[in-house]
């Protein structure tokens, strides 16, 4: 489970990218990294991995285990990957 400065460390790197590169538009955001994996409607954890990298999150050796643990407390329907309800209930609050 994460602490509350990683939780506070993830929502202000996303919202940062989301901010400068989507113009501060989530659903762009969402729609791009969902696409990455091909679903287009689900974040995967692979899907997960970029969009960490993008927001400057960890680094290659901790983003396996960020990702991990982002999905375990987002992923409220149990697939092992993030919906877009899910996503933003906890990204943009």
């Amino acid at each position: 489970m994460a602490t509350e400065e990683e939780k506070a460390e993830l929502k202000s790197k996303v919202s940062k990218l989301v901010d400068q590169k989507y113009g501060g538009d989530w659903d762009r955001a969402f729609r791009h990294y969902a696409a990455k994996g091909g679903s287009g409607s689900l974040v995967e954890k692979d899907d997960l991995l970029v969009l960490l990298e993008d927001a400057d999150i960890g680094n290659w050796m901790t983003r396996g285990a960020w990702a991990d643990g982002i999905i375990e407390e987002l992923d409220s329907s149990g697939d092992g990957k993030i919906s877009k309800p899910e996503f933003q209930k906890v990204l943009k609050s």
